[in-house]
């Protein structure tokens, strides 16, 4: 993870969180904090890929399609609808 961040960062880059000190510190928080949590980001990365695909105009329809279907079932899973 911290290689991938890294890649194309400017000299001095640090990658500050520690993914399983984060873990911890989310895990330790009541289980509907942490679904309340898990439901915001799901929301949010819905919202921000629909957002980037319908506005990119050199993707074929098709192609949108597809994105669009694949988000809905993922989104489906977890309960929310777009």
């Amino acid at each position: 993870m911290k290689l991938m961040c890294a890649e194309g960062m400017s000299a001095g880059y640090t990658f500050v969180p520690e993914p399983t000190a984060v873990a911890s510190a989310v895990l330790a928080k009541s289980t509907w904090a942490v679904l309340a949590l898990t439901c915001h980001i799901e929301l949010f990365v819905l919202a921000h890929d629909r957002e980037s695909i319908d506005k990119d105009t050199d993707l074929s329809p098709l192609f949108k399609d597809v994105l669009f279907f694949h988000a809905r079932e993922e989104a489906q899973r977890g309960g929310q609808v777009i």
